[in-house]
């Protein structure tokens, strides 16, 4: 048995495996319920974790496998009454036979007893196990939630991700060691996983090193729509980190809250990131310096964006949530710039009325036709 599992989880795979739940339990509230629209209504739900691992560490501190199943259960104990008639599938894979053996036996112990849910376990690499269920998550009709908490950076490449990313209703979830990469980036077992250029690896700054990693496997699915987004967790010397991805701004909506609470500052990190001056409760003696940079650099790219597009809502609220953002964080940094002064809106006669002062920077707003239009203001 690996020395991982004879010790308990260290703070910051906690602090994953916490980012995890989170995003998981608003997964399964879209997911399992019977939703009239927006949102769409799966006629299967699949649950992969390819990584599962034997379900707890030692002190009994769930693992990823086993945070699924809780948060099943927990969901139909309140929400069982308006639970879509959608079967959902959990699929737990891991090379090791004794990993299985346990986690089958703490699954079996804490599943829901209403029987909603049916776990298959496989022993197969990733590879394969990833192959034996490819045409499962091509269907059209089904929502898939993919978990892969590999060790280290071998399993997990772009063309892994871009596969996935063509699935449809596909959101996934998976970490990666970057500072394994960006430290050994030259060799030939990073290079031909991943065709990073060591020239441009060595001006990465290297607290930024797993933010770079997410944005290379963005440039990486090229013309693709699918939304990616990191977290980055540092242990030790040691950076590594979770990307997540999703085909829907609902997606890296839910995902983005769940990584505010928390990171307050950037929603990136366990440690200060960007070397903001006032950081984890610390203040700067300068009030300019309180600001965080990525807020800072946000409001100034908002107002390059709106001065070049004049963007409608629907188009603001994607920018915001590509720039880390959601809805209610975006709300607060528009609605500052527009009693400022610095920016303003307009209705767009062509759709239905807009409400006064109404932003319409969310996801329900974004499946309908646009209300508003930003502008730059005539008079600053």
């Amino acid at each position: 048995m690996p020395k991982f599992h004879n010790e308990p989880f260290d703070e910051a795979t906690l602090t994953k495996l916490g980012l995890f739940r989170q995003y998981s339990r608003a997964w399964l509230s879209i997911s399992l319920t019977h939703w009239r629209t927006p949102y769409e209504t799966p006629e299967q739900i699949n649950i992969f974790d390819f990584f599962a691992g034997r379900g707890k560490d030692i002190t009994g501190a769930s693992g990823s496998a086993l945070i699924i199943v809780e948060e099943i259960r927990a969901y139909c104990k309140r929400h069982f009454e308006r639970k879509s008639s959608a079967p959902v599938s959990l699929f737990f894979n891991d090379h090791d036979a004794e990993n299985i053996a346990n986690l089958k036996a703490h699954v079996e112990q804490l599943r829901c007893p209403k029987g909603c849910c049916q776990p298959e376990y496989t022993q197969l690499p990733f590879k394969d196990a990833l192959e034996q269920h490819l045409p499962l998550m091509r269907r059209p009709d089904t929502a898939n939630l993919v978990v892969m908490d590999q060790f280290g950076f071998k399993e997990v490449t772009p063309h892994v991700v871009a596969r996935l990313a063509g699935c449809s209703m596909t959101d996934i979830i998976f970490f990666i060691s970057s500072s394994f990469v960006y430290r050994f980036c030259e060799t030939p077992e990073i290079q031909k996983r991943f065709a990073i250029n060591p020239e441009d690896m060595r001006d990465i700054e290297y607290r930024t090193i797993h933010r770079h990693l997410c944005e290379y496997f963005r440039d990486k699915l090229g013309s693709q729509t699918y939304h990616l987004a990191p977290y980055s967790l540092k242990k030790g010397s040691d950076i590594y980190g979770v990307i997540f991805g999703s085909r829907y701004p609902l997606g890296l909506e839910r995902y983005l809250k769940a990584c505010w609470r928390l990171d307050g500052v950037t929603a990136e990190a366990n440690y200060n990131i960007d070397g903001d001056l006032a950081w984890d409760g610390q203040q700067a003696l300068w009030p300019d310096e309180n600001v965080p940079k990525k807020l800072d650099i946000f409001k100034r790219e908002l107002l390059s964006f709106v001065r070049e597009m004049s963007p409608d809502n629907r188009e603001l609220y994607l920018f915001c949530l590509a720039h880390g953002f959601p809805g209610s964080r975006a709300r607060k940094v528009v609605r500052e710039m527009i009693a400022s002064g610095i920016i303003q809106t307009e209705p767009l006669s062509s759709t239905a009325r807009a409400q006064a002062a109404a932003l319409y920077l969310n996801y329900d707003a974004y499946t309908e036709l646009p209300r508003i239009r930003f502008r730059v203001s005539d008079t600053p």
